[in-house]
């Protein structure tokens, strides 16, 4: 998750400790932060246990990372890169995401579990708002076109890039994209049909945030400034909404293969939950957290990563199962 992707809000918010929710007694973490970090951020995580994501250093300059399942963290920065962002993971180890020149272009990039990095500039815009990567290497992403447009794009590094014009976040193993359509939701298969929809209640925005192999996408949805709602929407297309327990307002930013969910909800202070497919919640403050336990990714063990922050406000890594 981008820092321009944190609740709407939370610069007001956050100085408020984060309240005690209820932690399931098996609750486990581990707290990391690559050498030289001063914010951490862990944004996905796979099947084996991996995690990619990024980090600034005391410099301002911000750095991808690669942690693998022993716990070592490998920074990297595809060559020119004054600023890198890793987004995605797929189950071979590949990380995608995006970084800025000296220039002040932006280019999009993957990176092999070997350490090979192919870059590609699939956008004609600014920063793009996702990169999405499935195991077969087939990349997704969203910009903002000069002309100020959502715009979107789907392909391989090593090929012709599709230009979409709809924004794309997320893309599973079939090839089928998710993301947004103006102020809907769509699912967009492999063949290029694309359907639209809406999130619960008839919001002011449906933004879907993650899919699935099965086809189940997850999102949440905006109603104004500060107040948010999660939703599940199944292969069938039947929307449901998803919100904790006395909950203010819920982003949903990943989903699992076995339908479980994660991501922050808001209760005198921001905190993360798993939903699984059942419908039962588990809520989660990572231990050393005082403003806000903020998950990203969830594989399918029910892991999962994202970030932290402490006494200081200061941002740090997580891996760990609720």
């Amino acid at each position: 998750m981008s820092r321009s992707k944190l609740l709407c809000g939370a610069a007001i918010v956050l100085v408020s400790a984060a309240a005690a929710a209820s932690a399931g007694a098996k609750e486990s973490f581990t707290t990391f932060d690559p050498t030289g970090s001063i914010y951490t951020f862990a944004a996905a995580i796979n099947a084996s246990g991996a995690v990619a994501g990024y980090y600034e250093d005391s410099s301002g300059a911000t750095h991808a990372f690669l942690r693998t399942p022993d716990g070592k963290i490998k920074s990297f920065d595809p060559k020119g890169s004054t600023l890198t962002e890793a987004t995605s993971i797929n189950a071979k180890g590949d990380v995608a995401g995006w970084y800025r020149d000296s220039s002040g272009t932006y280019y999009s990039f993957v990176r092999g579990d070997g350490g090979t990095i192919a870059t590609f500039n699939a956008t004609d815009g600014y920063e793009p708002s996702a990169i999405g990567l499935n195991a077969k290497g087939k990349v997704a992403g969203g910009y903002t076109t000069n002309g100020g447009q959502n715009a979107g794009f789907v392909g391989m590094p090593d090929r012709k890039m599709r230009q979409l014009t709809v924004e794309g976040m997320a893309i599973n193993d079939t090839g089928t994209v998710t993301g947004v359509n103006g102020s809907d939701g769509f699912v967009r298969a492999s063949s290029g049909k694309t359907v639209s929809f809406v999130g619960p209640g008839d919001p002011g925005r449906t933004i879907p945030t993650s899919i699935n192999d099965p086809g189940a996408v997850a999102g949440y949805d905006e109603t104004g400034c500060g107040t948010t709602h999660g939703f599940a929407r199944d292969s069938g297309g039947s929307v449901t909404a998803v919100d904790p327990p006395d909950s203010e307002y819920t982003q949903i930013l990943a989903i699992n293969d076995k339908g479980d969910l994660t991501g922050v909800y808001y209760y005198g202070g921001y905190h993360g939950f798993v939903r699984d497919r059942s419908g039962a919640y588990a809520t989660f403050d990572v231990p050393g957290d005082t403003y806000g336990t903020y998950p990203q990714g969830i594989n399918a063990n029910r892991v999962v990563t994202g970030g932290y922050r402490d006494s200081s406000d200061v941002l740090h890594g997580f891996v760990g199962t609720p």
